[in-house]
């Protein structure tokens, strides 16, 4: 069962619970509240930053519900959704959003967008360093000339939580990168499967950006780790 997009489907369907639990492989949990996949308003700064950036033509990277491409619709961008949910994809055609598309990034090809907008820690979904390699190439292909990535992410670097401490050193000494972790999500009293996340550091995101001709800028960071950042195509 795909217990993400079976939580998603149930909030829009006002079918309770209302939450789901994200695990990581060393038990530290947290609760997650399905509704800020649907809030209309009340964008944190960081989310406010990158919508502020979007112009041309936008790729709204694993959108969800669809709350910041309806945002740019409000705008007036030419923002189009994609999200490999069928149940993400449904909710937002039905919510309103005008351009969604039904499939994993890497496997588009024979378009051009200005900017892909990846956010709440959306390029974590790249999971490891090769994968992250991987979508890098894959951008240059999807991107226009000049073309950028815009993407939050979270510096694991930048926190006093000793279990989250302990698991960064763990990954260190195993010769991952710090941020890499290994979660599942659990909803309605049924265990989702395992799979890999990737919190980046902007230094990390940089070694990587620079290995694939990108040129990068940090727009702002939060006191938690929390960033925003642009990658951008050298011309």
């Amino acid at each position: 069962m795909d217990t993400y997009s079976q939580a998603l489907q149930n909030y829009y369907d006002e079918k309770e619970p209302f939450n789901y639990e994200i695990v990581r492989d060393d038990g530290y949990s947290s609760v997650v509240p399905l509704s800020i996949f649907f809030e209309d308003s009340g964008f944190s700064n960081i989310e406010l930053l990158a919508l502020d950036r979007c112009k041309g033509k936008v790729l709204d990277v694993g959108a969800g519900a669809g709350r910041h491409s309806l945002e740019l619709q409000r705008r007036k961008v030419n923002v189009t959704a994609i999200d490999i949910s069928y149940n993400a994809v449904g909710i937002m055609a039905s919510r309103g959003v005008e351009k969604v598309i039904h499939s994993d990034i890497m496997d588009l090809s024979d378009v051009k967008y200005d900017i892909l907008l990846m956010l709440m820690n959306g390029i974590g979904m790249v999971g490891n360093p090769e994968r992250l390699d991987a979508f890098l190439k894959k951008s240059k292909l999807l991107l226009s000339k000049n073309g950028i990535i815009i993407f939050d992410s979270v510096d694991v670097l930048k926190t006093d939580n000793q279990k989250h401490i302990s698991y960064r050193e763990k990954n260190i000494q195993n010769g991952r990168l710090p941020g890499q972790q290994k979660l599942r999500i659990n909803y309605a009293g049924i265990a989702g499967e395992w799979f890999n996340w990737l919190h980046i550091s902007f230094n990390e995101a940089s070694q990587f950006a620079k290995k694939h001709g990108f040129v990068t800028e940090l727009v702002n960071m939060q006191e938690n780790g929390q960033y925003i950042a642009t990658l951008q195509i050298k011309s």
